[in-house]
């Protein structure tokens, strides 16, 4: 084996170490960017703002956890647009809603619950299980970074959180949970002849 040529090193110059004495504070490093960081959402315009940001930004799966697909909240057009062109944009992507009571928004002809039943490959509907309690809380996860949670459903306030794979994970899980014990409504479903 033939030995390998000399490689001359040059050093750059001297460097001084100064290593924190016992007990001292070590300072806080900034916050990265792209970490974990939540923010409180109060009010409808915030809620909405923060649903639709979310809805543009998943690139693999949206779901929704409902009392009844709430109006002011899931049947505006810019944020139906973007659940198109999300579940259009790879045929993997998957938008799964799981809600409590259907009845207003088939009533009202929710423009969701049409999408659905245009795109039943695309978007699936479900009742909650009524023997299954997840409370009072409604949620929006996309992907396995973001969420949208609301403690109360009757309220426009709660929480946004990106970067959280944690609290997205635990709020999966229970979505899970709940669409594995769903039903499928007949009324959700495409009455197309």
């Amino acid at each position: 084996m033939a030995e390998a040529p000399a490689i001359e090193f040059v050093s750059p110059g001297r460097f001084e170490v100064r290593n924190p004495s016992p007990g001292s504070p070590v300072p806080h490093a900034p916050i990265p960017a792209g970490a974990t960081h939540s923010q409180p959402i109060t009010g409808p315009d915030q809620l909405r703002l923060h649903t639709l940001e979310i809805a543009r930004r998943a690139r693999r799966s949206l779901l929704i956890y409902t009392p009844d697909l709430e109006p002011w909240l899931y049947d505006d057009a810019t944020f139906v647009q973007a659940c198109l062109e999300f579940v259009r944009a790879h045929p993997r992507n998957q938008l799964q809603v799981l809600l409590a009571d259907p009845t207003r928004a088939i009533r009202e002809g929710h423009r969701l619950v049409g999408l659905a039943r245009r795109l039943t490959s695309k978007i699936a509907l479900r009742r909650t299980n009524p023997e299954i309690d997840c409370g009072d809380c409604a949620f929006l996860i996309a992907d396995d970074m973001s969420l949208i949670m609301r403690p109360n459903a009757d309220q426009a306030a709660g929480l946004v959180s990106h970067q959280a794979r944690g609290r997205v994970r635990q709020q999966r899980a229970l979505f899970t949970q709940a669409w594995e014990r769903g039903m499928i409504d007949p009324n959700l479903r495409s009455l197309y002849l």
